[in-house]
C-alpha cells in the first residue's frame, strides 16, 4: 500500500497556482458589471424608455382596485394611496432597483457585445422607432386599431417574422408579470385602508390572475405585436432579421433575461416597499 505523500510533495506547483490564481480573478471579473456601467446600458438598448412608460400603470391600477372595493373610502385615505403609489414606483425607484440587479446578473463580456449592438446603426434605429412608438401622446385604443390594421396589411413573413420576435423577446410574459404584480400591488394596499368583504383577498387575486397567465401573455403578445406592425414599418427585412440574430446569440438572450427579471425585479420591490409603508402608516390590517 502506497504511503501519502508528505504535505510538501503535495503542493500545487508555481505555475499552477498563478493559473488557478489568473482564473480566479477571471472569474471575479466576469461576475458583474459597475452598477453606472449597468444604467447606462440600459439606457442605450431603450429598456428605461420601457420602465418609464411602465411605471404609472400602478395609478390606474389603484384607482381599479379602489373602484371595485365596495367600502368606500375617504378621500384623503385615496390621496394617500395615490401619493403612496408614485413614490413606490417612481422612475427613479425603479431604475435603480433594476440597476443594481442586472449589475450582478451580466458580466462585462456580455455588457460590451450588447452595448455595440446597442449602438449599432440598427440597434439604433429599433430603439428610435421604439420609443417613438411608446410616446404617450397617441390615444393608446386608436393606436391598436391602427396597429392591428397594419399587421393585417403585411405579409406572412413579417408577420411570422414579428411573432418570432416577441416569442424570443419573451414580451408577452414579461407583460403579463407587470400586470399581475401591479395588480396584486394595488388590491394589497387598498385592503391597508379598505376593508371589503366581498372583493378576493390580494392572495386570492393573484392565484385568479397566475391560473390567467397564459391568455393574459397571449393577449399582451397581440398588442406587441400590432404596436410592432407600426412602428417597424419602415425596417428593411435585413434589420428584422439582425434583430433576431441578436436576440438568439447567447449574450442577447443572457441579456434579454436578465433585464426582463431586473424590471420585474424593481416592481415586486416597489409593491413590497408601497405596502410596507402602508402597513406602517396605516392601524387597519392588510388582508
Amino acid at each position: 500500500m502506497r504511503k501519502p505523500f508528505p504535505m510538501h510533495h503535495r503542493q500545487i506547483p508555481a505555475g499552477l497556482a498563478l493559473f488557478l490564481v489568473l482564473m480566479g480573478l477571471s472569474e471575479s471579473v466576469r461576475a458583474g458589471i459597475d452598477e453606472k456601467v449597468a444604467d447606462n446600458l440600459m439606457n442605450q438598448c431603450g429598456l428605461w424608455e420601457q420602465v418609464d412608460a411602465l411605471a404609472p400603470k400602478i395609478e390606474s391600477s389603484l384607482k381599479d382596485a379602489l373602484s371595485r372595493s365596495s367600502a368606500s373610502l375617504p378621500a384623503g385615505d385615496q390621496e394617500r394611496l395615490l401619493k403612496g403609489g408614485a413614490e413606490a414606483f417612481a422612475r427613479g425607484r425603479l431604475r435603480s432597483a433594476a440597476a443594481a440587479q442586472i449589475a450582478a446578473e451580466i458580466d462585462h463580456e456580455d455588457a460590451s457585445i450588447v452595448a455595440a449592438w446597442c449602438d449599432g446603426p440598427t440597434g439604433q434605429r429599433i430603439r428610435s422607432l421604439s420609443a417613438a412608438g411608446a410616446a404617450p401622446s397617441m390615444d393608446q385604443a386608436k393606436k391598436l386599431r391602427a396597429g392591428n390594421e397594419a399587421y393585417a396589411r403585411l405579409g406572412a413573413k413579417r408577420q411570422g417574422d414579428l411573432w418570432l420576435l416577441a416569442n424570443a423577446a419573451q414580451t408577452g410574459d414579461f407583460l403579463a408579470d407587470i400586470a399581475i404584480e401591479t395588480t396584486v400591488a394595488a388590491a394589497r394596499a387598498v385592503a391597508f385602508v379598505s376593508v371589503d368583504p366581498h372583493g378576493p383577498s390580494p392572495d386570492e387575486l393573484r392565484v385568479m390572475m397566475e391560473s390567467q397567465r397564459s391568455e393574459i401573455a397571449r393577449k399582451f403578445g397581440e398588442i406587441v405585436v400590432a404596436g410592432w406592425a407600426l412602428d417597424f414599418a419602415t425596417l428593411n427585412d435585413a434589420d428584422v432579421d439582425a434583430y433576431q440574430s441578436f436576440l438568439a446569440s447567447p449574450a442577447g438572450m443572457r441579456f434579454n433575461r436578465a433585464a426582463r427579471e431586473a424590471i420585474r425585479g424593481s416592481f415586486v420591490k416597489a409593491s413590497r416597499a408601497l405596502t410596507d409603508q402602508l402597513a406602517t402608516n396605516s392601524s387597519r390590517p392588510g388582508k
